[in-house]
């Protein structure tokens, strides 16, 4: 089965079970954020970035992604493909459909994102938060269409928080919390609102952070780890998968984090959150046609 047939095949499966509805962007909007996602995959589209309101009141008036030229990317590095890159201003090297997945879940705010890359894989992506919440949920599948070798993906951010109110485009940039290793928390600490934004996961996988200047789009800047502290850097954290089989497909969940203070971000929840609903679909789906799923969770 080629990868046309098979998406086409996965999508016929779904339907009996969810529905699907394309948009050029989705706004999501919760008490606390307020966001969208791009018909690229990424966060931000026409000047709405990430707005977080503290008070959990939907006073949105500070953009903490786009101030200044917004940069939030995620990339995607093999031995076959190369690094491929998609940025929320500039050029993509990933084409994808962007749709609203109705099926209930505790989650009020739901986008996911697809993506056929020719012949070597099919990157899904599904974006979740609760009203009462102050975190993004990211999922990132990857379904291996042929054998991929040395696959590392990455989710990386350029954090403005104290643009608004303060004027600077400066984070102080740490690793690691209580009990977070630093290779599964980095964080951007505005310094006059000591305000946080933060990305966290606690996979199985190998993984690593670290915040870079020049601003690095290659996953293995990111699985080198380390921290600049103060300047106008970027955060991010790499996964690697390793080597992935023709028919395998691999998770890697992750969060967005936020508050006025540490102790309020930092709230590791993908550490009791099971796979949403639409996603247990999109197993169940590829699992009826033979897709092997190979995940490695807390």
């Amino acid at each position: 089965m080629n990868i046309r047939t098979l998406i086409c095949t996965v999508i016929v499966v779904l339907a009996f079970v969810t529905t699907k509805s394309m948009a050029a962007a989705i706004v999501m909007e919760g008490n606390y954020i307020k966001t969208a996602v791009s018909d690229d995959g990424t966060l931000g589209y026409e000047g709405l970035g990430i707005l977080y309101d503290p008070t959990g009141t939907q006073s949105f008036t500070n953009d903490v992604l786009s101030p200044g030229t917004s940069w939030e990317i995620f990339s995607i590095s093999s031995n076959q493909t190369g690094l491929l890159v998609n940025r929320n201003h500039g050029h993509d090297d990933i084409e994808g459909n962007l749709f609203f997945i109705n099926s209930p879940t505790e989650y009020g705010n739901y986008a996911g994102w697809d993506a056929i890359y020719e012949d070597y894989f099919w990157l899904s992506l599904r974006y979740y938060f609760d009203d009462n919440l102050q975190t993004i949920f990211i999922e990132t599948f990857i379904y291996a269409v042929q054998d991929l070798n040395n696959v590392s993906f990455l989710r990386a951010i350029d954090p403005d928080q104290d643009f608004s109110g303060y004027g600077y485009f400066e984070t102080f940039n740490l690793r690691g919390y209580e009990d977070a290793r630093p290779e599964d928390f980095v964080y951007a600490v505005g310094p006059g609102s000591g305000s946080i934004m933060g990305l966290y996961s606690n996979s199985d996988y190998y993984h690593n952070t670290a915040s870079t200047n020049p601003w690095s789009e290659d996953p293995q800047d990111y699985l080198n780890g380390g921290a600049l502290g103060y300047g106008d850097q970027a955060i991010g954290i790499a996964v690697d998968f390793g080597d992935i089989k023709k028919g395998e497909v691999v998770r890697f969940a992750y969060q967005y984090m936020f508050g006025p203070n540490l102790d309020t971000a930092y709230d590791p929840i993908v550490t009791r959150v099971d796979v949403p609903e639409p996603t247990s679909l999109i197993i169940l789906a590829l699992s009826v046609l033979g897709i092997r799923y190979r995940s490695f969770t807390r």
